[in-house]
């Protein structure tokens, strides 16, 4: 093992015969709330790592912030979906009546109520609605009615390894026209970028709200209806270029393409 890194982990693992204790329902949710928070997790590290080292050149900060904005848009899509799936699911216990688990539920659901608070909650939906989820260039024709900044990118970067191409001018018409023609519509009150800043920490703490509230769901149910099971600590080892540090390792923006032996002649 060695140059490995030590991972510990304590797995928790289901038998047939804990499902049937548990009930399907409670399994199916279980399940869903960890592919959720699964996506959510992968987003969230790709969103830190997308953060800092910012380029010198004016051209390719732009490619950055498409690669920033999109993780982000992404992440946010996932969040709000798992808001809706808590919700879904607070829905169904109160209709069987299941006080237990409610309660078991209830500190996640008021930590939640102050996030679906924020005007950065509608602005997801809008996102995931319009602009994530969906490509309208009629969208974008209505963005064009005055919500496009005058000095908006109106380029587009070739490179010859296509990965490393990019287009400004989609970005500033598609995300920033459309989120700029929400902030109209909704508030009716003048663009200001501080809300594009507020939407993305909302995000982020949507997302650790998310994690923590599966965990405590999970530990919860290993609580009540798993006492006897140990959870064993175990070490897995992990190849060192597969480890990173949250402070120095950055997602790169330009890749070195591949050489085939066809490009070798």
């Amino acid at each position: 093992m060695e140059n490995r890194k030590i991972v510990f982990l304590h797995e928790l693992k289901f038998t047939d015969r804990d499902i049937e204790k548990i009930g399907k329902d409670t399994f199916a949710f279980i399940t869903t709330f960890a592919f959720a928070v699964d996506e959510i997790s992968v987003f969230s590290k790709l969103l830190i790592q997308s953060v800092g080292n910012r380029p010198n050149d004016e051209v390719l900060l732009q490619l950055y912030a498409i690669q920033h904005n999109a993780i982000t848009r992404v992440l946010s899509a996932k969040v709000f979906e798992t808001i809706k799936l808590f919700g879904k699911y607070q829905r169904y216990l109160e209709k069987h009546s299941d006080g237990q688990k409610l309660e078991a539920l209830e500190d996640s659901r008021k930590s939640l109520e102050v996030l679906t608070r924020s005007p950065s909650h509608k602005l997801s939906k809008r996102l995931r609605d319009q602009i994530t989820n969906h490509f309208d260039f009629d969208a974008s024709r209505e963005n064009l009615n005055g919500h496009v900044s005058q000095n908006a990118s109106k380029s587009i970067f070739l490179n010859k390894f296509q990965g490393n191409s990019f287009s400004p001018l989609g970005e500033e018409v598609v995300f920033k026209g459309g989120v700029w023609r929400y902030i109209k519509e909704d508030t009716r009150t003048e663009v200001d970028a501080k809300r594009l800043r507020e939407w993305t920490d909302w995000n982020q703490q949507a997302a650790g709200w998310a994690i923590k509230a599966f965990n405590g769901f999970i530990l919860w149910i290993l609580e009540t209806e798993f006492p006897e099971k140990n959870l064993e600590r175990k070490a897995h080892y992990l190849e060192p270029e597969l480890f990173g540090d949250m402070k120095t390792s950055k997602l790169p923006i330009v890749f070195n393409p591949i050489k085939t032996r066809k490009d070798s002649h």
